[in-house]
């Protein structure tokens, strides 16, 4: 959804939310805030302007929350509905989903799973990015990846394939961050060869873990403000909502 995003806008086209620093500060009391500057005669402004509202978001324990204390926001002349969309998708669900991951996985469908491969892993890249460069190489892998799914999932017939031969020689691809992201490039390939691969339950319970690693990467150098015994269940909680994220994403699917 972000690579999409990132693709059709540009600073000439993108209608920034400009969330003040002092406000994402306040969010983030407890550690050294995650506010991104943003340059906006720089091209990656607009993928720096997503990532505080999506920090923004995810800072609130649900969408209803956080309706209530920006209503003004989400009614005003400074959101678009992309924006709007993004707060939904950005934000928790109030209702929590006690199913256990794993066996919503077990029980999903492949076209379910590669969709959710799909957004967990763009989500994973908003908690932390291993590639910061700009354009950045692991976003050009999803989007292209979710168009050759939206093309190829529906053809029938796929002939199944039992092995990944990943491809790459940046260092990037030895991170174990990183592996699942050209895991999924190798298997939307195979998707063009009307081939698909046997064990995508496996791949989906990684993107889950990859998702997880990204959260602990964000906070690992972070100045905290409070003992480590409470940052650290601070961490947890958002683990545990990020997850709770990723078994309502199957569950509506």
């Amino acid at each position: 959804m972000i690579g999409e995003l990132l693709q059709k806008y540009t600073v000439e086209n993108w209608q920034f939310l400009d969330i003040q620093k002092e406000t994402l500060a306040k969010r983030y009391s407890w550690i050294s805030s995650p506010m991104i500057e943003i340059n906006k005669i720089r091209p990656w402004a607009v993928r720096n302007d997503i990532r505080q509202l999506f920090y923004f978001c995810v800072s609130y324990e649900s969408i209803h929350e956080f309706s209530e204390a920006h209503s003004e926001l989400l009614t005003g002349e400074n959101i678009n509905p992309i924006q709007l969309q993004l707060i939904h998708n950005f934000c928790y669900s109030k209702e929590e989903n006690h199913q256990d991951l794993d066996i919503l996985i077990e029980r999903s469908t492949n076209d379910k799973l590669l969709h959710f491969i799909y957004a967990v892993l763009d989500r994973g890249l908003l908690w932390y990015n291993p590639e910061p460069c700009w354009p950045n190489e692991l976003r050009y892998i999803l989007r292209n990846g979710k168009a050759i799914i939206e093309s190829s999932i529906n053809q029938g017939n796929l002939s199944p394939v039992t092995t990944l031969e990943l491809k790459g020689v940046d260092l990037v691809t030895t991170d174990a961050n990183t592996h699942v992201y050209y895991k999924f490039q190798v298997i939307c390939e195979q998707l063009q060869h009307g081939k698909i691969y046997t064990d995508i339950k496996t791949i989906a319970k990684q993107a889950h873990m990859a998702l997880m690693q990204s959260i602990q990467l964000q906070f690992e150098y972070r100045i905290t403000r409070i003992d480590q015994i409470t940052f650290e269940q601070k961490i947890d909680h958002i683990c545990h909502k990020e997850t709770i994220w990723c078994a309502n994403l199957l569950k509506n699917a």
